[in-house]
């Protein structure tokens, strides 16, 4: 899906990663939407997934697997997007905690989810990061897609959390609004790396579809840059490519108009919104180790609540409530009180 996704429960969490066979009940054709509901492409399109990925000569399926073969009893919590396990099994395992990301937030079934919980599944989990997010419904966890801590990316690909740092990597959608002379402007600080297809200029092919961040050599631009900016662009963000750069140790540079969670990630010192805003406030960084380390400091711990511990606990707190209205003892699987 071009993301990182939800790291921290691969590396923190000793999640298990299934790939499951897209069945016909209505619960499980979420992602009809996006072709009948949101018009981005043709169910022909999606369904193609499943022979082959775009960029790879093998499908989904080559690793997918019946969702009816799966033991599910040995897991205290299974989370899928777009729900992908029916209630017709997932009632068979009434000690599972059953929760699903609905994969695009502009999906009718999202706006759904935060009314009521949908066929088969006890939590919803919303996308969201936000510093003082709204009083929630009980179904309700604010849990970001992004789900990562600072230094993940060193931890599976090796390095450490602070090189020398230098240059700047720049987020898609304001890459592709930037003008040359911007880019020349920029270049004082070193190398410009982005995920825009470097076969082909932004400014023209706006629809070319963009890289992957995790393709190695952009992973290692990534975590060896010392800025990551993503100022007002073709169009409002949702954020999460501003967690994925912090979690890599860049020092995001940006405006909090143009990302939808993390506003509270940038300060006075890191807000810009123009390229020409961005090169001033990494002057006074380069020029200020002191605030420089600060501000770094400041977005990681943000980043490391924000899309780790609190969302975390916040998911075990409110499985161990569905548990608890299921079973009279009050012990539960998740050891919380």
């Amino acid at each position: 899906m071009l993301r990182t996704g939800p790291v921290a429960l691969l590396t923190n969490c000793g999640a298990e990663f299934l790939i499951l066979k897209t069945l016909d009940e209505p619960e499980c054709s979420l992602w009809k939407e996006r072709a009948n509901d949101l018009h981005w492409g043709s169910l022909e399109f999606f369904s193609s997934y499943r022979d082959r990925i775009p960029g790879r000569d093998y499908g989904q399926s080559r690793f997918a697997v019946d969702p009816g073969d799966v033991d599910w009893s040995k897991f205290d919590i299974v989370i899928s997007i777009d729900i992908a396990v029916p209630s017709r099994i997932t009632r068979q395992f009434p000690r599972t905690i059953w929760a699903y990301y609905i994969r695009e937030v502009k999906a009718p079934s999202y706006a759904r989810s935060n009314d009521y919980v949908l066929p088969g599944q006890d939590l919803h989990l919303g996308h969201g990061f936000r510093l003082h997010p709204p009083v929630q419904p009980a179904h309700v966890v604010e849990f970001p897609y992004h789900l990562q801590y600072v230094g993940w990316f060193h931890e599976l690909f090796g390095g450490t959390l602070d090189p020398v740092r230098n240059g700047l990597f720049i987020d898609f959608h304001t890459a592709v609004m930037l003008k040359p002379a911007d880019l020349e402007m920029l270049e004082e600080f070193g190398s410009i790396s982005s995920p825009v297809n470097e076969a082909n200029s932004a400014a023209r092919e706006k629809l070319l579809p963009h890289r992957r961040t995790i393709d190695s050599d952009l992973r290692e631009r990534l975590i060896c840059s010392r800025y990551f900016l993503a100022t007002t662009g073709q169009r409002r963000s949702f954020g999460t490519a501003v967690v994925e750069a912090i979690a890599a140790g860049c020092l995001a540079i940006g405006s909090p108009e143009h990302v939808t969670c993390g506003t509270d990630i940038f300060s006075n010192a890191t807000t810009a919104t123009s390229a020409t805003e961005a090169r001033q406030r990494m002057k006074r960084l380069n020029s200020n180790p002191t605030l420089y380390i600060q501000e770094l400091t400041r977005q990681r711990r943000l980043v490391d609540w924000l899309c780790y511990t609190r969302p975390l606990t916040e998911l075990l707190q409110k499985a161990a409530t569905v548990q608890r209205t299921r079973t009279p003892s009050h012990i539960d699987a998740f050891g919380l009180p």
